[in-house]
């Protein structure tokens, strides 16, 4: 797996690659945290939405709770990182809640 790529980052962020050292830094950082928590789940899709740099991803629901999102996949009580509560299903992917909280997608 290649995660040097910023191109799919940068892309997300609304932003180009030549916008100087602070934008850069913030990316350098996203990109870091997005590497931390890749290296600590097992992703039975193989971080597709990674790898499509955050294209082909699952739908969700941002809560304002800080580690909560309405999982709206139809599919939903096949992942592994779903829970129910009543006919609710919630996502609990690290990687794909910093998604949803921190680059707002």
């Amino acid at each position: 797996m290649q995660c040097g790529d910023f191109s799919g980052i940068l892309n997300l962020l609304g932003q180009k690659e030549a916008k100087g050292a602070i934008s850069m830094k913030i990316d350098t950082d996203i990109e870091s945290q997005v590497k931390e928590i890749m290296a600590a789940i097992e992703c039975p899709k193989d971080f597709e939405c990674y790898k499509s740099g955050f294209e082909k991803i699952g739908k969700v629901k941002n809560l304002e709770a800080e580690n909560l999102c309405v999982c709206l996949e139809e599919n939903a009580q096949s992942c592994k990182f779903s829970f129910s509560y009543g006919n609710v299903y919630f996502c609990k992917c690290p990687l794909r809640l910093y998604i949803a909280k921190k680059l707002k997608k």
